[in-house]
């Protein structure tokens, strides 16, 4: 940002041209650490396609199963490793209901301090201090705004939905997201820096009373104040505790202020080169939007359009059907934004797939028999991807509300659907698979559970050992998922397994899949636990099945423990619930790092 007086402008309407490179730093800093973790992305994904095809081939997981001291070093104290000792996705809370936030990582603390100090050096390292006070405000204020608006195309690109950082260097939208939200902080530090070192200067060179006239009768600065006004109200109106307690009203909101902002950044940079980073930034925004709206387009429009089914399941959490308008080929994992006019014309929020049914549709052609030819040649695939739904505030309480005044607890409704997003994680090469989910939690391990098993079917997963952990206040709970757990329990890979040796070499290979249930809502001193159940998963297991339910919570450090006495080549503990247990896995992971090969995948979204 620069304004229109003094005497340092050459012809293209710089103040202190020679300074830009220089300026561009920290956006340059960014990009190449952007391409370190696309490389580094990229020879994982080659690590793990070698580990995958040896492993199909030849019996040589006991090899994967032995770990690397250095990398298991790296992740015990920086790429697994909170802040400090415990926390880090579990929320700090007062009053008990208002959101305080959540600590960063360690790698994710180091990283953003580290940019905030190029930031400081930069601004302080390009103003000579040695002139007067007019000349050392008036090139602060340069270095400050030009650094604002440099900064605003990382600002954009890591909001977007579409960002494609996601997939190229496999970090989750809920990182981007923090980094997100503490670029738009540095952004708004600067243009209140720059903002002061005008108001200084202009001071100095004319006195203070030449302030406020410059302020009312200059259009520049009046577009310069506008979007230093609209960034300073964003700085407070994203504070944690507001954005979570009025999400709706703070998105809609943030979203004006943001135009506000970037409209009146626009007139305030016209003539000048910054403009043209502006622009850069502006074309990040319509891409990624434009990319939403062919998504939802292409997603629901077609012979017939989506529509969802909504089905009370309990007090609190409702199951989604959504029947697609177009096929899609589902991956573990993925998530998708849902959007019910019906409940709120603009408002879509994020839910993960839990399971994924495909079947074949017949239309009859008009005036055609039903038995002709015709209604063949009409079949086409349908998908249907189903969701649970826990009941919380705004969209999806008003989503159980509506099933629950519906006859028989049951609604259909139009919908769209936009997606699918999500850094996907493949879980085919690794030999053991430890999936632990919290709750409503259980819909993105059971879709990675799926996926396993049907690869296991088809021999493109390396994976032989399954531990399914599930963590839930009732036993009420597990008729939430009871439809699936069927179809994996009498899958024929699971009905036929048994216990897997790694050491016969010359065996069928053959799937272990374990499930272990922990109830945490009851209480001992109430009534006999263990012959009043009924769990209604017991009829379903077969015999080689191990299927176990407990009291309290479970010991994550001896879950991982025993497991890696049997690991069958390298594990993946993926886990999924709330933060509290998030941290207490991650713990246990960063304990055992340095015995065997085991890796960590947690799956959290934060707002």
């Amino acid at each position: 940002m620069a304004h229109q007086h003094g005497g340092h402008r050459n012809n293209a309407g710089e103040d202190y041209p020679e300074l830009t490179p220089i300026l561009a730093v920290p956006v340059a800093v960014l990009a190449a650490v952007v391409v370190l973790l696309c490389l580094g992305r990229a020879s994982t994904q080659l690590l793990r396609r070698r580990r995958l095809r040896a492993s199909l081939h030849d019996n040589v997981q006991e090899k994967y199963a032995r770990p690397n001291k250095a990398i298991a070093k790296l992740k015990q104290h920086l790429l697994y490793a909170p802040l400090f000792s415990l926390r880090h996705n579990r929320e700090f809370r007062a009053f008990r209901n208002v959101h305080m936030g959540t600590l960063p990582s360690r790698m994710i603390t180091i990283s953003l301090s580290s940019y905030i100090i190029l930031n400081v050096i930069l601004l302080f390292v390009t103003v000579d201090w040695s002139t007067t006070l007019y000349f050392t405000m008036d090139r602060w204020r340069y270095a400050a705004g030009h650094m604002a608006v440099f900064n605003t195309l990382p600002l954009v690109l890591t909001a977007g939905r579409n960002n494609p950082l996601i997939s190229l260097t496999g970090i989750s939208f809920d990182t981007f997201n923090t980094v997100h939200r503490w670029i738009g902080r540095i952004v708004c530090v600067e243009a209140l820096v720059h903002m002061t070192g005008i108001l200084v200067a202009v001071a100095a060179r004319e006195g203070p009373g030449a302030i406020l006239e410059t302020l009312q009768h200059k259009p520049l600065f009046i577009y310069g104040l506008i979007a230093v006004v609209a960034f300073t109200v964003i700085f407070f109106q994203s504070v944690s505790p507001l954005r979570h307690s009025f999400y709706e009203l703070f998105l809609h909101f943030h979203i004006i202020l943001v135009i506000v902002a970037f409209v009146a950044l626009w007139y305030h940079l016209r003539g000048l080169l910054a403009q043209n980073i502006l622009f850069g930034a502006v074309g990040l925004w319509g891409f990624d939007r434009l990319a939403r709206f062919a998504r939802l387009i292409w997603r629901n429009c077609g012979k017939k359009c989506t529509n969802a089914s909504i089905e009370i399941l309990s007090s609190c959490v409702a199951r989604v059907d959504v029947r697609m308008a177009r096929p899609w080929n589902f991956r573990a994992g993925q998530h998708i934004y849902m959007y019910i006019p019906a409940l709120g014309l603009w408002t879509s929020h994020p839910f993960s797939a839990a399971w994924v049914s495909t079947h074949q549709a017949y239309y009859p052609e008009k005036n055609a028999s039903s038995d002709s030819i015709k209604t063949l040649l009409g079949a086409r695939q349908e998908t249907t991807v189903s969701f649970l739904i826990q009941k919380r505030d705004g969209f999806t309480s008003a989503m159980v509300k509506a099933a629950e005044a519906s006859p028989g607890g049951r609604r259909r409704v139009k919908a769209l659907v936009e997606g699918p997003y999500g850094a996907v994680h493949s879980f085919a090469s690794y030999g053991t698979v430890l999936l632990i989910a919290g709750g409503i939690g259980i819909t993105h391990p059971l879709s990675h559970l799926r996926e396993l098993v049907h690869g296991f079917s088809n021999r493109t997963v390396t994976t032989r050992k399954i531990v399914l952990i599930w963590v839930v206040k009732k036993v009420d709970n597990l008729f939430w998922v009871q439809p699936w757990m069927s179809s994996i329990l009498m899958h024929p890979s699971v009905k036929g397994s048994t216990l897997y040796n790694p050491h016969l070499y010359f065996q069928s290979p053959t799937l272990s899949l374990s499930i272990h249930l922990f109830i945490t809502g009851h209480d001992p001193n109430t009534d006999d636990f263990f012959p009043t159940i009924d769990n209604p998963w017991t009829g379903m297991a077969p015999p080689t099945v191990p299927l176990t339910i407990s009291l309290g919570k479970p010991h994550f450090g001896r879950a991982i423990e025993r497991e890696m006495m049997q690991q069958v080549g390298a594990m993946a503990v993926n886990v999924c619930g709330p933060g509290s247990m998030g941290d207490d896995v991650r713990r246990a992971v960063r304990e055992v790092q340095g015995k065997k090969t085991v890796d960590l995948f947690e799956e959290a979204f934060s707002w």
